[in-house]
């Protein structure tokens, strides 16, 4: 190892995969983690059908047992289901190879599983956590869940947060002066993510008199889309599907957005809501997961109850209706981001861990 400068393979989805994951590791990366370590990043997955998937995690595996000989750490990102089951090879081959392993966990559907699942599946869940040498989690809810409900020892888990770069909430166009409200969404387009509680609830708005332009930024199954392309006209709402979008598209988005809305059934720690948040847009979410450690409802953003149109739309219409109270929400959520979930407070967080992994 070069002193102070750990040599790191770094596992996880394709960098142009649509996601959380993927968007958690290229702002590590871009945010300057590649400066401070040597990082090698290999794609276990990408996006395409199962037999594309399938190739890619055996020629990565291939890759992986050649580059992994001589660095000092393996870094996974992982999610749960099949993505945990592939990562458990890597895990296994890094440990045969006497490596130090860190778990990265991005899963919302894992707390169902620990917490609604069968006996089989928190024991096939520990028995994956517990090869690690250490595991990262978002945030403090999560450790206290693993450790208590799969008694996973505490001093392996370590809480750092998804991490985004800042935007310049000075350079935001004033909107107070047009006639629409913008209504921004970035995510998959999906029930899971409340899709289509927020096209009702902004129909709501609108048969109020409400003059609204709801965008939505994600990809989905034609079939899905199609169905939310249909609800949207049924609900009269004016409704831009803009499909995935890469991040100089996504900047364009927050720049013009009024209003960020995240109304999903379950989530860890969306890194859209802190991207939104990082780039001064006003921002509605549910009150799930670890959302309600970044949003403090009233003072920095909105919470709404997770799949109920009437308290999203209660908490939009307030948006919608007072751009005072849209740029001091902005404000206030910008400062929270800039303190606490900022890409460099990650990557100090991250390089901090890796040392300690490594010299105990």
């Amino acid at each position: 190892m070069s002193v102070g400068r750990p040599s790191v393979v770094m596992l996880g989805p394709s960098l142009e995969s649509h996601g959380g994951m993927a968007s958690c590791a290229s702002t590590l990366l871009n945010g300057g983690l590649d400066r401070r370590c040597n990082v090698r990043y290999l794609a276990t997955t990408e996006e395409g059908c199962k037999a594309r998937k399938l190739a890619c995690g055996l020629s990565t595996l291939f890759v992986f047992s050649r580059e992994a000989k001589d660095c000092d750490l393996v870094h996974i990102h992982f999610s749960y289901g099949v993505s945990m089951t592939r990562k458990a090879l890597f895990v296994r081959r890094a440990k045969n190879m006497g490596k130090k392993v860190i778990l990265h966990s991005h899963s919302s559907a894992m707390e169902r599983a620990i917490l609604e699942g069968d006996s089989g599946s928190k024991n096939e869940i520990k028995k994956f956590l517990s090869l690690a040498d250490a595991l990262i989690v978002l945030s403090s809810k999560w450790k206290d869940l693993i450790c208590d409900e799969l008694d996973i020892k505490r001093s392996i888990v370590h809480v750092i947060p998804n991490g985004v770069p800042l935007g310049d909430p000075s350079a935001k166009p004033d909107h107070d002066e047009r006639s629409c409200c913008n209504i921004l969404f970035l995510g998959r387009l999906e029930e899971e993510k409340g899709v289509g509680t927020l096209i009702e609830a902004t129909g709501a708005l609108v048969r109020n008199g409400a003059v609204i332009e709801l965008v939505l930024a994600g990809s989905g199954s034609d079939e899905e889309t199609q169905r939310y392309q249909l609800l949207a006209r049924r609900e009269g709402v004016n409704c831009s599907f803009v499909g995935w979008v890469d991040s100089e598209k996504k900047r364009d988005l927050l720049v013009e957005a009024d209003v960020f809305a995240l109304p999903s059934k379950r989530e860890v720690l969306p890194i859209s809501l802190l991207e939104a948040m990082g780039a001064g847009v006003a921002s509605v979410a549910s009150d799930c997961g670890s959302v309600p450690e970044v949003i403090h409802h009233g003072r920095n953003g909105m919470l709404c109850e997770p799949g109920d149109p009437e308290s999203l739309r209660t908490c939009l219409a307030l948006l919608v209706q007072d751009p005072v109270l849209r740029k001091r929400l902005a404000i206030q959520g910008f400062e929270t981001v800039k303190k606490g979930y900022s890409v460099e407070n990650s990557v100090d967080a991250l390089l901090g861990l890796y040392k300690e992994v490594l010299h105990g």
